[in-house]
């Protein structure tokens, strides 16, 4: 028995290596699988055991005494099989977790596909690992497709219906399943295809795929669903403009589907199919409007033609006009590619008569004011023609009697010289004056300066202010203001008086001797503080013609009938933007030889109980040669020596010493080097080389002791007062525009000095 003992113990020894090197692959193996959280030593341990075995086996043969190893060989036989177990209940906890969680996935996905199944064309489940179809629901299936076994006769019977794949690539069943052996469980693509029931659009296939529980078998839920609308969406979004359309349609290889139509749009029921020849033929060409365009539009639409452009641009565009129902439409037709190769595009038809309507009434509305800006371009035409020839009247009443003053020895005929040349000059300012004035209120420069006003007093000045006037052209004048019941406004007095002068010398200058001119003034009605006030001035004069009246407010106009009336056309223009600025309205009635009515209408606020603002104090004398006891020393500065001399002339007339300068660097230059108290005023002007105006008032503010708080007063030939800067304004102490009236420039030298 000694043999077979040590047979059975070579044998065993043999056996246990081979269950060593297995249960370290096994180990291995074990380790893989992600979701089984094993300790190391529950892998281990056995290993070690199986060794002692095999020890234990070789030291029986070896050494002989059995029993001790033997049962050492069984006590560890029991700890292997105990966890052995142990770790075979682990994995079979984890393959039924996984079980579960698959059944799970699998329950749901199968959940999806029957929620779809009320919205999609057609839902299909299939077993992939045995090319089995398991079911076929849809309303819209071949014929023989419920009947079919095969997944793979399935796809291929679907196959042959694709008229264009836009997107995927038509895996078969292998390409799917080791699609999902990699970890992709979805797959999708878009089809143009005719469906079941002969229609032609575009679907959506979707591919779900999950493992059965229990078999393992890899299973794949398919649904079809219409992508109509979401293909129009891209292919709009990505190559064309949003416009609001009649109808969208699919054309494929000549054939059309008309995917939507909106609602009156009378071109083709949502549906509607053919081929795109007979939609020319009976739909589209029956309504084009018989002109000169029909026959280029049909070329236009020709397939061929749509094809070619769309080959060679991302859209095509025509415009065609159509009649139906007796009414003229307009409509805008595009193309939009959606693959060129294959000859397939989307067709959308839109109506722009909206748009073609509005775009010729802004053509009239341009042609308008085109025709009014050159009405107004001809009027300023024929302003500066007139301006020219007022401007150049004065003008050689100016240089023609200075060269007679420059001859004559006769003091009293020079005197009479010298005052048609200042007549002439004022009337040269007067024509100024108006350009300027208009300029001025256009750009906003005149703010409103808002005062306690009586206006039956201003009605009064105005009747003495006139009375002279029309007395010596022997007219009837009268004021009548008794139909003013609240007579203390807040308004702009400068700007009313301004305005109702204007009219009364308008007046007064185009009525004949004998006639009459009236100013009236009434309240007709109250709001709280706020009342209206009409202002009438009506005369029996030449009158105005019709044509005229509808442009006398207009800047540069000018009637030829008082063409031999001089003046610039701006009168009213100024008066009209006057008005405007107080926030009130100006009308004229008037009839050729029957006289005019201008009425003016104000909205004005009535004061009660308030005191009157207090009057302007009585300028005082402008002597300056007994102020302090001695003669003030001013330095005026100017670039032009006959500016110089005119300011030297005006004021060393009224006592003042005067020194001159050339420029603001020369004038610094010499008011920092004088002592303090040595000149009593500045008297510069603005724009100058070197330095100007400004910038040598600025200067000297930077200059110590009494120098930098020397008064300083602005010349300036500038059209506005407002046109200083306000950081100016803080350098300088007054403003006088040239040209100056002395009186004017001594009144303001005395303020500032003062």
């Amino acid at each position: 028995m000694d043999w077979l003992i040590k047979i059975m113990i070579y044998l065993g020894s043999a056996l246990m290596v081979v269950n060593i090197i297995r249960f370290f692959l096994y180990a291995r193996k074990l380790k893989r699988i992600g979701r089984v959280r094993l300790q190391g030593w529950l892998l281990y341990v056995p290993l070690v055991l199986l060794v002692c075995f095999l020890v234990g086996y070789l030291a029986v043969g070896f050494f002989g005494d059995p029993d001790l190893v033997m049962s050492g060989i069984l006590f560890g036989g029991s700890v292997y099989v105990f966890l052995l177990l142990l770790v075979t209940y682990r994995i079979t906890d984890h393959i039924i977790e996984s079980e579960t969680a698959l059944k799970v996935h699998y329950d749901e996905l199968r959940s999806e596909v029957d929620r779809m199944t009320k919205t999609a064309f057609s839902v299909f489940l299939a077993n992939l690992t045995k090319d089995l179809l398991e079911s076929a629901e849809g309303t819209d299936l071949y014929e023989g497709e419920r009947e079919m076994t095969s997944f793979s006769a399935l796809i291929a019977e679907r196959r042959s219906h694709i008229l264009y794949r836009h997107e995927g690539n038509g895996p078969g069943i292998e390409d799917l399943i080791r699609s999902f052996r990699e970890g992709h469980e979805s797959f999708q693509e878009v089809l143009l295809t005719r469906r079941g029931d002969g229609r032609i659009c575009f679907v959506r296939v979707q591919v779900a795929m999950a493992e059965q529980p229990g078999t393992g078998d890899i299973s794949a839920f398919l649904t079809e669903n219409s992508y109509d609308s979401e293909m129009v969406e891209r292919t709009i979004l990505d190559g064309a403009l949003s416009r609001q359309y009649d109808l969208i349609a699919f054309v494929a290889n000549g054939q059309y589907r008309v995917v939507t139509e909106n609602e009156g749009g009378g071109v083709q029921p949502s549906g509607a199919e053919g081929t795109y020849e007979s939609f020319l033929s009976d739909t589209l060409f029956p309504a084009l409007k018989p002109d000169e365009s029909a026959e280029g539009i049909r070329a236009e639409l020709d397939l061929e033609s749509v094809c070619r452009h769309l080959s060679e641009d991302k859209t095509y565009e025509v415009n065609a006009v159509l009649e139906t129902d007796g009414e003229t439409r307009f409509k805008h037709i595009s193309f939009y590619p959606v693959n060129a190769e294959e000859r397939f595009f989307i067709m959308l038809i839109s109506d722009t008569t909206d748009i073609h309507r509005e775009r010729t009434e802004q053509n009239l509305r341009l042609e308008k004011a085109l025709e009014e800006a050159r009405k107004a371009d001809a009027a300023k035409t024929r302003f500066f023609s007139t301006m020219s020839h007022d401007l150049r009247t004065p003008m050689n009443a100016i240089i023609g009697f200075t060269g007679f003053a420059a001859k004559c020895e006769d003091p009293a005929l020079i005197r009479d010289y010298i005052a048609k040349i200042d007549t002439a000059g004022q009337q040269m300012l007067d024509i100024i004056n108006d350009v300027l004035d208009m300029s001025r209120i256009e750009s906003g420069k005149t703010p409103l300066n808002l005062k306690r006003t009586d206006l039956v007093d201003r009605m009064g000045i105005l009747h003495d202010l006139f009375a002279g006037i029309t007395a010596e052209k022997e007219l009837s004048f009268s004021v009548d203001a008794s139909g003013i019941r609240d007579r203390t406004v807040r308004c702009d007095v400068k700007l009313l008086d301004r305005v109702l002068t204007n009219l009364l010398s308008n007046a007064c200058k185009y009525t004949p001797k004998g006639g009459s001119v009236a100013l009236t003034a009434a309240q007709n009605g109250r709001n709280g503080d706020l009342s209206e006030y009409e202002f009438r001035v009506a005369d029996t004069g030449i009158g105005i013609s019709p044509e005229f009246a509808k442009v006398i407010f207009t800047p540069f106009e000018r009637s030829e009938t008082v063409s031999e009336i001089q003046g610039t056309g701006l009168g009213m223009a100024i008066t009209k933007s006057m008005v405007d600025l107080m926030g009130g309205t100006i009308r004229v009635e008037s009839e050729p030889d029957k006289g005019s009515t201008f009425i003016l209408t104000l909205c004005l606020t009535v004061l009660e109980g308030e005191e009157p603002e207090p009057a302007p104090e009585p300028a005082a004398d402008p002597t300056p040669d007994i102020w302090d006891g001695h003669s003030r020393r001013v330095l005026v500065v100017d670039d032009n020596i006959i500016n110089r001399e005119i300011a030297r002339l005006t004021l060393e007339d009224s006592g003042f010493t005067v020194e001159e300068a050339e420029n603001g660097k020369e004038a610094l230059d010499r008011i920092s080097a004088s002592e303090d108290g040595y000149f009593d005023l500045l008297l510069t002007d603005i724009q100058m080389p070197v330095m100007n105006g400004y910038e040598c008032a600025r200067a000297v503010r930077g200059l110590d002791g009494r120098k930098a708080s020397l008064p300083i007063l602005a010349l300036t030939a500038g059209a506005f007062e407002g046109d200083i800067p306000e950081e100016a304004r803080g350098y300088i102490d007054g403003v006088v525009l040239k040209p100056f009236n002395p009186d004017q420039l001594l009144a303001e030298i005395m303020r500032v000095l003062s």
